[in-house]
């Protein structure tokens, strides 16, 4: 998305899907800027997928050139667990337990290609980043210090606005995970580090 405040002030994030960038969304509207180039519809869609989800070098089709970059990391498991427990409560009845490893990558692989290609659910962070991004750590919450260093590293005026709980969340969110379904997303962990294993290279390497 391009945040904006009269014109000026440009800068452009990178919404890496479930890394918090509704409410970063939420915090520039609540201290009066602009956005755009946030659309899910199909009709703004770049090559198939959602305008708000662009991965690189995809957002280069907007206009972004020159702009200043950031974009938010999390732990690769944090960041998908939730979609990979709500699959597990639906399916549960139809899988033999302990499960495989080439039941996770084949749930990738098939949710990448198909199911989730147009929202880049389960593309890796690292592919979403250009050269030049800069990058916050979703672990370091998103409180005055975020604010503190948005300000700094882009010459901004950013406060921290207490945003209503109803804000446009998605509906994962809300998401119970049953203590049992707990115990098979524990499983998946050596699987996701495998899978995604240049992102926790990324995730590991910012301080």
């Amino acid at each position: 998305m391009i945040i904006h405040k009269n014109g000026k002030k440009k800068i452009f994030f990178i919404h890496i899907p479930r890394n918090a960038g509704r409410y970063v969304r939420q915090l520039f509207l609540k201290n009066k800027y602009e956005i755009s180039y946030d659309n899910y519809s199909k009709e703004h869609s770049k090559c198939g997928i959602e305008e708000a989800h662009l991965h690189y070098p995809l957002y280069d089709l907007l206009p972004v050139k020159n702009l200043p970059v950031f974009t938010i990391i999390r732990n690769p498991f944090n960041r998908i667990k939730k979609s990979l427990a709500q699959q597990l409560i639906s399916d549960e009845t139809q899988l033999e337990f302990p499960l495989k490893e080439e039941h996770f990558y084949n749930y990738i692989e098939d949710h990448r290609k198909y199911a989730s290609y147009h929202n880049n659910w389960y593309r890796p962070q690292y592919e979403f980043l250009s050269s030049n991004t800069r990058l916050w750590k979703f672990d370091w919450g998103f409180k005055e210090p975020f604010c503190d260093w948005l300000n700094v590293t882009f010459d901004l005026n950013i406060v921290l606005e207490k945003i209503n709980l109803d804000y446009d969340r998605f509906p994962l969110d809300n998401l119970s995970i049953p203590s049992h379904i707990e115990k098979y997303l524990e499983d998946f962990k050596p699987f996701v580090k495998k899978y995604y294993y240049q992102d926790y290279e990324l995730w590991s390497r910012i301080k």
